[in-house]
């Protein structure tokens, strides 16, 4: 965000209109020339006609808003959104955000791809579930920090938890959050979080996930009727009760026999310490 531009009194129709404030809206309005379909004003500090027009513009067009105000007031929303940034529309995030994106921040589902160390583990335990009968889908193992970053900052703004205006930067990444009113904001944030399969958490991914080491593996593990699997000390152990899934509390036991922990709140995933 710029810095922030104040005014010392009201500004529009029938307001007090102090010509250093009417030229600091004009100065501000003129940001957003393009955005908003209007001609640049020239910056002479009086409200006329062509002023008022372009903050109406500005209004509906950029804060998408459908009864815009007359009147800017010190402090009120117009005037800070006319202090935030140009919007850049191209990166705007969402659905179309995720297709056209996504792609520079390619999560793994190669085993090869983890920590040596845990990546042995993963593989003894993967083995003894496959042996037992069960079947084990990778879905991810090493995350790009800058995925798990945008994973994060969806889901602190679709819950309202972020102001989608202000959101935490991440370097290298082009995306905005701000889609001119919270809602509108909160909606585009939802669509990408369901792309990264994450609306439905209680928390918010980590932006320090052990995905980002190498040290976490998500997989869909299923079976059906008893598992008699073979525990990470050779004993065998026969599973008859609960789920028939990842979610299987002894299941836990044995992955963490192997080194392989689960993170209880987030059925797929497994890491080195259960986070």
């Amino acid at each position: 965000m710029v810095a922030l531009k104040k005014i010392s009194g009201k500004v529009g129709r029938g307001a007090s209109n102090n010509a250093s404030d009417v030229k600091t809206v004009q100065t501000l309005l003129n940001r957003f020339t393009s955005q908003a379909g209007f001609s640049k004003l020239k910056q002479d500090g009086l409200f006329g006609p062509r002023t008022e027009a372009a903050l109406q513009a500005f209004q509906r067009k950029v804060m998408k808003t459908s009864s815009p105000k007359k009147v800017i007031e010190p402090g009120g929303d117009v005037l800070k959104h006319l202090n935030a940034r140009v919007r850049d529309l191209k990166n705007l995030s969402g659905r179309k955000w995720f297709d056209n994106n996504q792609r520079n921040y390619p999560t793994s589902r190669s085993l090869s791809d983890l920590e040596s160390g845990f990546q042995r583990k993963v593989r003894s335990f993967k083995a003894a579930l496959e042996y037992a009968g069960a079947t084990v889908t990778i879905t991810a193992t090493r995350r790009p920090k800058k995925r798990a970053e945008v994973m994060n900052r969806a889901w602190l703004v679709m819950k309202g938890q972020a102001d989608p205006t202000c959101v935490t930067p991440i370097p290298g990444v082009a995306i905005e959050w701000d889609h001119g009113n919270k809602d509108r904001s909160k909606a585009a944030a939802l669509e990408l979080a369901k792309r990264f399969g994450i609306q439905s958490r209680s928390q918010a991914p980590s932006p320090n996930s052990r995905h980002v080491t190498g040290h976490a593996v998500d997989m869909k593990i299923r079976w059906s009727g008893d598992l008699p699997i073979i525990d990470g000390k050779g004993k065998v152990v026969i599973i008859k009760s609960g789920s028939r899934d990842g979610t299987n509390r002894e299941l836990h036991k044995i992955g963490a026999s192997y080194g392989v922990r689960k993170l209880v709140n987030d059925e797929p995933h497994w890491s080195s310490d259960g986070k």
